[in-house]
């Protein structure tokens, strides 16, 4: 198939794990024989004047630039595209594939938090990673639904238009989801570099399948999340053992059998 990945980031002040982040999807482009194209700023230059000014949010007017963007290179001859947010990390490049039987798909999220010990799993649907072909049927509802959600001002906070509104949307009718792509927030970091196997086992359970690849939630670096503090330097630790160990720790919980988990 025809197909083309696509990213987009600033270019300066870029992180090195976020660089290291953005060369493994490149790499992993290539082996697939893939096209790769990379945007920087000049994402924001498709969306409407309106859109721009009604929400300062960066993460908000990326989510219809990816959306308007997909639509463009559809209409220029591909026959699929694959978004892929830069801090997404290819760390099993071998095995990560992308093979949907829909016209879109986008990624399972499985979302823990540590609550008085207990490991508290939340399912969601967001767009790391979203793929469409030629002809689906969702990418002109996606645009709408974007521009209406701003229009309206009811949703221009940073994951409104994200995570909100196509888990709102699975609920209704279940979307189609990847689920070689993990989501790694800062209590699933903190298990994996500190080994907390009961934090990774009930995770990969819960998710139903071994992960390839994750999106390493760039936007809660330097912040701090469930009493703890977010350090920079735990993301490029992150990405030096998921890709030394090719995410082994995950694929564990599974050992030979065939994992199956709820639909999110």
């Amino acid at each position: 198939m025809n197909t083309i990945v696509y990213q987009s980031y600033r270019t300066e002040n870029v992180a090195g794990w976020i660089e290291r982040c953005m060369a493994s999807v490149r790499k992993w482009t290539k082996a697939m024989g893939f096209e790769y194209r990379f945007i920087d700023d000049r994402i924001f230059d498709c969306l409407p004047d309106w859109y721009r000014s009604a929400s300062p949010n960066v993460r908000v007017l990326t989510n219809l630039a990816r959306l308007l963007l997909a639509r463009e290179l559809l209409a220029a001859g591909y026959a699929r595209t694959i978004w892929i947010d830069a801090d997404v990390l290819v760390f099993d490049p071998e095995a990560f594939r992308i093979e949907i039987t829909e016209e879109f798909a986008f990624v399972r999220e499985t979302w823990i938090e540590i609550r008085w010990g207990t490991v508290i799993k939340h399912h969601n649907v967001n767009n790391s990673v979203a793929v469409f072909t030629r002809g689906n049927s969702f990418l002109e509802f996606g645009i709408w639904a974007h521009e209406q959600l701003v229009r309206d001002g009811t949703q221009v906070r940073q994951f409104g238009t994200t995570t909100a509104l196509l888990t709102a949307l699975n609920r209704g009718a279940p979307l189609p989801v990847l689920r070689d792509v993990g989501i790694m927030n800062p209590p699933l970091m903190r298990a994996l570099l500190t080994g907390d196997t009961k934090v990774i086992d009930e995770f990969a359970l819960a998710h139903g399948a071994p992960i390839h690849a994750t999106n390493l939630t760039a936007a809660l670096a330097g912040t701090v999340f469930e009493g703890g503090w977010v350090a920079p330097e735990d993301y490029a630790a992150t990405v030096d053992l998921l890709e030394r160990t090719r995410g082994a720790a995950f694929h564990a919980a599974f050992g030979a059998r065939s994992p199956l988990a709820p639909e999110a």
